[in-house]
């Protein structure tokens, strides 16, 4: 019973993060203080990972976790949307869609959800040995 909180919860992070990423490539011009070479692709990786991890959430894990299809499904939820995002942003005055943001999208939400499922077997694991 708790666990369906914590999936109704996600869902409705997920949702929130969605609005949150297409207000943001809506926006003409976006300037960030810190200035680095491929900045741009880093908030990509942060912003889709953080997507595929809420999208994850809203899935049920097995007994050891999360499954590889269900992280596969999670990174291409994710990735999807990137593609619609990418495909909103052309038609934004001062934006333009480019491939690598969603490249980095996807590399983004598969660490993120990789990272998820290796965190959770592994704390699934430990507490069977206790």
């Amino acid at each position: 019973m708790k666990f369906q909180y914590f999936r109704i919860a996600s869902l409705l992070l997920t949702c929130c993060w969605i609005a949150a990423i297409y207000h943001l490539s809506s926006q003409s011009d976006i300037n960030f203080e810190i200035s680095f070479a491929a900045k741009d692709k880093l908030f990509h990786m942060a912003a889709y990972g953080l997507l595929g991890v809420f999208i994850l959430g809203i899935m049920r894990p097995n007994p050891t976790g999360y499954s590889y299809n269900q992280v596969a499904l999670a990174t291409l939820m994710a990735t999807v949307y990137g593609i619609t995002d990418e495909w909103h942003q052309s038609y934004v005055p001062g934006r333009s869609a480019d491939p690598l943001d969603l490249v980095a999208d996807f590399l983004g939400a598969l660490l993120a959800t990789w990272a998820v499922r290796a965190f959770m077997r592994r704390r699934l694991a430990q507490q069977l040995r206790s």
